[in-house]
């Protein structure tokens, strides 16, 4: 049994979900007067884009008066995604990392209040200072007095359940996914946190809580998103927007995106570690080592986007009917699995790319460091922005990576010209192209974990599309298996 977590829509207007604060001119949430989980952020919405000042407070009190939270303005760092070290530090999940007390997107202003700091069943009071934001001209937004935004606390859900619910509106049983995943219990019992539709800005972390299933409600709807990098959190641990540890996660229908902009380092979307997860319907982005991957994990119908390195990690992983969008030159994968073991297989994926790419490598071998990377991409689609060499080694002794191709094609569906490929790769025979294509032999370990098993993944197209096929239950055989069977035979016959 499976606990899912739902995210529900994010692109929501605020004056439609907030209730408005006359005469204060602002949007509030929580809403004066309502009810919301305790890990409930701090949202003010404006009419313009707010700027903030490097001056006054935002205090949060109790029913008693005393003050539980305050923000002193003066102590902000400049921007709310900057590449720079962290001046705010929090525990969140099994981390201490930096973080953004306020972050200013969308005309709004968004107060990420530390763990712990609301009880639930209690009742609280927020005042704003006057003249701590303004707007392009330099003229004072709003303030709130004290009385005029009250809010108080749900009691916590029951323990127990198999699902639970997220809403960045405060109508599920958390506010936050990183509410959702403090309060499910260490083990093995399977849970899901449903997601609602929203916009999520945070660093979600999960540790040593396995078959835990994330479920939004549609990838386009549920939005988690935040600048986190090397340079602000430093360290792969630490860096990653998300970063889940467990067996048996299941992540689907979300978008994860690292909002660090080009050149700001290393920042994953995801980083993913465990043994028989899945990745089904997402979109993560970032520039710069968007997705690591370590253990066994099946990715199907899921868009990755990047520049350097953008899928990496020790692997094994599986790619079904995904999309890898180059948004700038650079190299997409870098395996470094050990010798002999699994790497990164792609099959019935599309790579393409931003308009101004021109220079997109396969893989790469790390320098080098990596000799024995496996990547293998099987009947995929390439773009124009794959060089001739496809892919690139170090000149260095003893780098023998397994970079290998089979049945190639270009965007108009013809034979990909594989002639100039690098000495060092090679192309797939049509056995090994017909082993590899079915996620067992790279994702299945010992314990013969099949994630397709039960399953006939169904293609409108064999090569996938910009946006992604779906993998799905059908009672036939697949469509890409038959194409894929059939231009194997065909390829047999002529050797």
């Amino acid at each position: 049994m499976r606990i899912h977590i739902r995210i529900a829509f994010c692109a929501f207007l605020p004056a439609l979900y907030l209730r408005a604060a006359p005469p204060y001119g602002l949007s509030l949430f929580p809403p004066d007067g309502s009810m919301v989980p305790r890990d409930t952020p701090l949202r003010i919405a404006f009419q313009t884009d707010p700027l903030a000042a490097r001056s006054g407070f935002l205090r949060v009190r109790a029913a008693n008066g005393s003050v539980v939270y305050s923000l002193d303005f003066a102590t902000l760092p400049p921007s709310s995604t900057a590449p720079s070290p962290a001046p705010f530090r929090a525990r969140i999940g099994g981390d201490s990392l930096g973080f953004r007390p306020l972050i200013l997107a969308d005309r709004e202003a968004y107060f990420r209040l530390p763990a712990g700091i609301l009880r639930a069943g209690a009742t609280y009071q927020v005042e704003l200072d006057a003249g701590t934001f303004r707007d392009a001209s330099g003229t004072p937004l709003p303030a709130v007095t004290a009385g005029a935004w009250g809010f108080t606390t749900a009691a916590d859900p029951v323990k127990g359940r198999t699902a639970y619910s997220v809403s960045a509106q405060g109508a599920g049983d958390f506010c936050t996914l990183q509410g959702g995943l403090d309060f499910l219990p260490l083990g093995n019992n399977p849970v899901t946190l449903e997601i609602r539709s929203g916009i999520y800005r945070e660093t979600p972390r999960l540790d040593g809580k396995n078959r835990v299933t994330l479920a939004g409600a549609s990838r386009d709807a549920c939005v988690i998103r935040y600048a986190n990098n090397d340079a602000f959190n430093p360290g792969t641990r630490a860096r990653a927007l998300a970063r889940l540890f467990g067996d048996d996660i299941v992540v689907r229908d979300l978008t994860f995106v690292n909002d660090t902009p080009r050149g700001g380092s290393q920042a994953e979307a995801l980083f993913l570690r465990g043994q028989r997860c899945s990745v089904r319907h997402c979109l993560l982005r970032s520039f710069q080592d968007t997705m690591l991957l370590e253990g066994r994990i099946y990715l199907a119908d899921t868009r990755v986007e990047g520049a350097v390195d953008y899928v990496w990690g020790t692997g094994a992983a599986f790619f079904r009917a995904c999309v890898l969008y180059s948004n700038a030159d650079g190299y997409i994968v870098q395996a470094r699995n050990g010798k002999g073991d699994p790497g990164y297989v792609f099959a019935g994926c599309t790579l393409s790319a931003a308009a101004g790419t021109v220079r997109s490598f396969l893989a790469r071998d790390g320098n080098g460091s990596f000799p024995s990377g496996q990547v293998y991409y099987i009947d995929c689609t390439l773009g124009s922005h794959i060089p001739a060499a496809g892919w690139q080694v170090a000149s260095v002794a003893g780098a023998r990576p397994e970079f290998a191709e089979y049945g190639s094609r270009d965007a108009a569906g013809r034979p990909a010209m594989t002639s100039g490929r690098a000495a060092f790769s090679r192309q797939l025979t049509t056995q090994e192209a017909a082993r590899y294509s079915r996620p067992l032999a790279t994702v299945g370990g010992e314990d013969g974990w099949d994630p397709e098993a039960g399953l006939a993944v169904a293609f409108a197209s064999p090569n996938g599309s910009e946006n992604g096929s779906s993998v799905r239950a059908e009672p036939a055989r697949s469509g890409y298996d038959a194409l894929g069977r059939a231009r194997r035979k065909a390829r047999a016959a002529a050797q």
